[in-house]
């Protein structure tokens, strides 16, 4: 990848800054947030136990864990593959909750986040077809001809919900020769209607 992005809600380019451990906020919720310092990539290895570890299959076979030192646990492109915006530039999946607040010098502080589930949930023809038509708002119709919609199922440790469609080609092993992403806060146009969109391609 050429520059990690992280990109919430309908695509917004944010830029994080982080303050000290853990920190209870008035509601009682405990808020995690990376030691101030500068950002950059970290071991997934220590995240917290209610941390996923693993990328369930099929996503597997397009999607790998990349953790960050303060924004958290997020995804990005399989090795060999990239994922990039319209705008051509690189970028990934973050954990991250998209409720924050700004300091006192106007820097956005937001929680250091993980997936606390990522779940499959299988697709019927017939509910893949229905889905084409809805996603024919986002997605050239070539893109959903003949294609396979895959939906997993993201809950955060901020008890917030995405949804992440990917839709490929074949789910053959092996690289695919491209994919088309969509990843919702909650269910796609219905929830959120401007969902943000990714493509994917083998590197070269």
């Amino acid at each position: 990848m050429t520059r990690w992005i992280t990109l919430l809600g309908a695509g917004v380019i944010i830029s994080f800054a982080a303050s000290s451990n853990a920190q209870t906020s008035q509601s009682g919720y405990r808020t995690y947030r990376a030691t101030a310092g500068p950002n950059h990539t970290i071991p997934c290895s220590g995240l917290p136990a209610g941390a996923v570890k693993a990328v369930p299959a099929p996503f597997d076979r397009y999607m790998q864990f990349e953790c960050n030192a303060l924004t958290g646990q997020g995804l990005r492109s399989v090795d060999g593959f990239h994922w990039m915006n319209d705008d051509g530039m690189g970028m990934g999946l973050s954990a991250t909750s998209t409720a924050g607040g700004p300091d006192a010098k106007g820097q956005m502080h937001f929680p250091f986040s993980w997936y606390a589930q990522l779940d499959p949930i299988p697709l019927t023809a017939a509910q893949q077809q229905v889905m084409r038509k809805e996603f024919e708002q986002a997605v050239l119709p070539r893109f959903l001809t003949g294609a396979t919609i895959l939906e997993l199922k993201a809950m955060t440790s901020n008890a917030e919900e995405k949804r992440i469609y990917l839709i490929v080609p074949d789910t053959k092993p092996g690289l695919p020769k491209w994919l088309v992403g969509l990843e919702c806060n909650g269910a796609c146009f219905r929830e959120d209607p401007q969902p943000m969109r990714f493509l994917g391609e083998p590197n070269g």
